[in-house]
């Protein structure tokens, strides 16, 4: 089985690319 901290990894990835995408980008619109 893969340690911990890769799966972190890859559901962190999965988030950056989902909800955390969108939210990135409206701060970047604002400014």
């Amino acid at each position: 089985m893969e340690p911990a901290v890769t799966v972190y990894r890859i559901v962190m990835q999965h988030l950056m690319r989902g909800e955390a995408g969108k939210q990135f980008r409206r701060l970047h619109s604002r400014q």
